[in-house]
């Protein structure tokens, strides 16, 4: 029961992460900066910020999802 419990709650996180990232991208694509070279570098810079710190929590996440699995093996506490 723990090990199934502690699977859904890493399911959660990681959904809860790709929610969080996907609406942050979308906030950061709304609006205009018309032809201000400032605001468009800006503003790619900050997708960029958001597209990788997504890819490094997620990994973190499947890492220890994966030590997660390995310690609890075969143990259904």
């Amino acid at each position: 029961m723990r090990r199934k419990l502690g699977c859904a709650m890493f399911l959660a996180l990681g959904l809860a992460w790709f929610g969080f990232t996907v609406f942050m991208g979308m906030a950061n694509s709304l609006g205009d900066c018309g032809t201000d070279n400032l605001c468009i570098a800006i503003k790619n810079a900050e997708e960029g910020r958001i597209i990788w710190r997504g890819i490094a929590l997620g990994l973190l996440l499947i890492i220890a999802y994966a030590g997660y699995r390995r310690f609890f093996e075969g143990k259904d506490v």
